[in-house]
């Protein structure tokens, strides 16, 4: 889809066109990217020392707009979005079915989240789909990690988002090499599932080690998503472009099912309005958070939809005070809308 592309960030304005004709209504615009700009800037100078991307769409003109839009953050926990959604092309090209029975071994276990681990040894059995709605309505690490072990591992869903056409969002590792590694841990075991374990295992590492590995994850290109590289995933996901109906519809159910808090992005919205979203967090240790998140679809009892993706790196606040600024966020965004 062709989009006029409106792009401002912390540094300054930036505003460009593809060279292909403007879709209709976009030479007037649903946002001032000027005036926006000016309004997340002031939410962004009370996020720091912390760093705030927004990216933006209109779902009625494809105005697209990001502040710090092209900044890479934590992915985190939006990776089962892109691995639940490489799942069902799977089923929708008929390689897989969602019937498919899976059994779980130790070996198979991942770092918490994950109700899954924490059932096993006592249930091993489950199938595809009983993974697929795990992996979004529980955050069940074991059930994301089962599922791109089973259609290739994080390449293969690399190369499906390449496919559709999604930059910007890389997915390098399994959860259970990627939660040890940005906490300084050895590899993971079976015996440290649950959360309790796992945490009794991570406060073990020395702070200075737990810090610099954190330090470190910000700074790593692998596992990380750009503002505006999750809108264009939201918005294609939205627009039927990487899945069949059947699959599309499961997925945003999905979404749609997600109730994590009426915080972040819920909390800026007008009665009668649906969001389906997904949430994101790191682990904060010590101190900081190195990235939290809300990126999702806003439907307004009007029938407008904005596509909105929301993240803070590398912040000190508290989790009240960061779902505060990303509910800031979704407010300005609101306000600014000229229906």
């Amino acid at each position: 889809m062709h989009r006029r592309l409106f792009l401002i960030s912390a540094a300054g304005l930036m505003t460009g066109c593809r060279a292909e004709p403007p879709m209709a209504g976009q030479l007037d615009p649903v946002f001032d990217p000027a005036r926006l700009s000016s309004r997340l800037q002031v939410v962004a100078g009370r996020a720091a020392p912390a760093v705030l991307g927004v990216g933006l769409l209109d779902g009625q003109t494809g105005q697209l707009l990001g502040f710090n839009g092209d900044r890479p953050f934590p992915l985190q926990d939006l990776s089962r979005l892109a691995i639940v959604a490489a799942v069902l092309a799977e089923v929708d090209a008929g390689k897989l079915s969602l019937s498919e029975p899976v059994i779980v071994r130790d070996i198979d276990l991942s770092p918490p989240p994950s109700p899954v681990a924490e059932a096993w040894p006592g249930r091993t059995a489950y199938t595809i789909g009983d993974l697929v709605d795990r992996t979004l309505s529980t955050a069940d690490n074991t059930a994301a990690d089962l599922l791109m072990k089973r259609i290739g591992g994080p390449g293969a869903v690399s190369a499906w988002l390449e496919l559709k056409d999604i930059s910007g969002l890389h997915l390098d590792r399994y959860a259970r090499q990627r939660e040890p590694e940005i906490n300084a841990m050895a590899s993971f075991r079976s015996d440290w599932k649950g959360e309790a374990a796992f945490e009794r295992q991570r406060l073990a590492v020395e702070p200075k080690d737990r810090s610099a590995a954190l330090q470190a994850y910000l700074t790593d290109g692998r596992d990380t998503v750009t503002p505006l590289a999750a809108v264009r995933f939201l918005d294609a996901l939205r627009a039927g472009q990487l899945l069949s109906p059947a699959s599309t519809g499961k997925l945003l159910g999905l979404m749609a099912l997600h109730r994590p808090g009426g915080d972040r992005l819920a909390a800026a919205l007008p009665a009668g309005s649906i969001l389906t979203h997904q949430t994101g967090n790191v682990r904060p240790d010590p101190g900081m958070a190195a990235a939290t998140s809300d990126i999702g679809i806003i439907s307004l009892l009007d029938g407008r939809q904005f596509v909105v993706a929301t993240f803070l790196g590398a912040s000190s606040a508290s989790d009240q005070v960061r779902s505060a600024l990303i509910t800031e966020v979704g407010r300005t965004i609101l306000a600014e809308a000229r229906a």
